[in-house]
């Protein structure tokens, strides 16, 4: 996996042109095979949800959820993994309460969400730090 920034603004307009939809080729992408696996659909990471703001981690992952995403982890403070479990039982909680606790989780997706809701204190510092360090 490369960790990349990206520069919203040029992406969008040197890279994304607008695209008549073709119902044809939109049914093809919408239905799945019927022998698919979730790991051919990726695997997201959702590092997200400090004290008070679980909330966003959750809906993060539901988005991830509903948009297509094979498999979704969520990473995010222990107090957060009932309340996760409960709404989303779909994603894979991992309950992370340091930076180093996160390190096991950055190897096997395709691409992590990182930010909802992580708030400004040194839990957050260190997850994000964790997140962008190179593998």
């Amino acid at each position: 996996m490369t960790r990349v920034a990206i520069n919203v603004t040029n992406y969008l307009t040197k890279k994304m042109k607008a695209q008549k939809i073709n119902p044809i080729n939109l049914k093809k992408k919408l239905i799945r095979p019927s022998d698919a696996h979730k790991g051919d659909f990726g695997h997201v990471l959702v590092v997200a949800g400090n004290i008070g703001f679980g909330g966003a981690g959750l809906l993060a992952c539901k988005a991830e959820v509903q948009s297509g995403a094979g498999l979704v982890s969520l990473a995010t403070r222990s107090c957060h993994l009932s309340a996760s479990l409960s709404f989303c039982p779909e994603v894979m909680v991992k309950p992370v309460d340091s930076g180093q606790a996160l390190e096991k989780y950055l190897n096997s997706p395709s691409i992590i969400c990182l930010g909802p809701g992580l708030g400004k204190d040194y839990w957050s510092e260190q997850v994000i730090y964790k997140s962008l360090e190179p593998i």
